[in-house]
């Protein structure tokens, strides 16, 4: 990596921030995917206040609990699985809430979105981190918490959209469906997320004396 010409690498960073950026902002979008459904929700299956915002209860509990022991999977297992997952998770969660017949069912899909949802920040830091050029390292943490904002920007607008179009079953169907194709094509350009090759060759090696190399 440390021999790419200077064009090779930023085409090669402006991918990886792309990669990691686009998950991110799901993640943000399926934060906020069910707020907007609470009275369409509320209506179908006949919930109170409480009910319905213990969906969200179940969903932020989950994430806050598995937080901390996800950040020790990334360092075990490598961070790229983690997104991979956690995104497929998450997508995959968000989509069946399109598929509910009760409402305690969506209990514990919205823990596994809430489980699915813990991987992204420290995998997404770990790949930046180790695989964007260190000239550019401050502009690919600042679109990541762009795409973050923008992901909430997007994701009430989206959902009473098309559930204004078709029906609210087919605003979950959809916006899961957006992370699991996004997780297939994080798996196909997987490559790029190896988080273990160092970030361009900027990080010099130990030499012998413990000294870093000149």
């Amino acid at each position: 990596m440390s021999g790419l010409t200077d064009a090779k690498r930023v085409n090669q960073d402006a991918r990886i921030i792309g990669l990691v950026c686009f998950p991110h902002m799901m993640s943000h979008v399926y934060w906020l995917v069910i707020p907007p459904m609470y009275p369409v929700l509320m209506s179908v299956f006949g919930l109170n206040y409480t009910q319905a915002g213990a969906i969200m209860t179940a969903f932020a509990g989950a994430t806050m609990i598995a937080q901390t022991p996800v950040g020790f999977l990334v360092d075990r297992i490598g961070a790229r699985a983690v997104l991979i997952g956690g995104l497929a998770l998450e997508g995959g969660a968000i989509a069946a809430l399109g598929l509910v017949g009760s409402y305690w069912q969506m209990i514990p899909l919205a823990v596994l979105a809430g489980l699915g949802h813990t991987g992204f920040h420290p995998a997404d830091y770990a790949i930046l981190s180790a695989r964007v050029s260190e000239k550019r390292m401050g502009r690919a943490f600042s679109l990541h918490t762009a795409s973050g904002y923008l992901g909430f920007a997007i994701a009430p607008v989206y959902m009473i959209w098309v559930a204004e179009t078709w029906n609210w079953r087919a605003s979950f169907l959809s916006v899961g469906a957006i992370g699991l194709v996004a997780a297939l094509v994080l798996l196909t350009q997987s490559g790029l997320l190896r988080e273990g090759e160092g970030n361009g060759g900027n990080r010099r090696a130990p030499s012998p004396g413990g000294k870093a190399a000149p």
